[in-house]
């Protein structure tokens, strides 16, 4: 897997929100399986790679170790978030909801 390395960020406020909006905005089609698709379209972690402007391969599926998630993410929270966008088939709506209850 192919990953930028400049992931030394922690989730601030200001990060949390642009996240929320952008999973919000309408702006995104989402897809399960995958950061991102074939198509463009993209799961809520792979929105979230978007606004943090990560580059990765993880389309059409793959492993997700490469990418540093969990320094971003507390832990747990990721699987949690995998499990409602690929498993649950939430909406972007419903996961951003469920983020702003979500202390990170």
């Amino acid at each position: 897997m192919t990953v930028s390395k400049s992931l030394n960020k922690k989730m601030t406020k200001e990060l949390k929100n642009k996240w929320i909006k952008a999973l919000e905005s309408g702006n995104y089609k989402q897809c399960s399986g995958a950061l991102q698709n074939a198509e463009g379209s993209n799961c809520c972690l792979g929105v979230l790679c978007r606004v943090m402007q990560i580059k990765h391969d993880n389309i059409d599926g793959g492993s997700l170790s490469g990418i540093e998630l969990p320094n971003v993410l507390p832990k747990g929270l990721e699987t949690k978030l995998i499990n409602m966008n690929d498993i649950k088939k939430k909406s972007f709506e419903e996961i951003a909801k469920f983020l702003r209850k979500t202390k990170i």
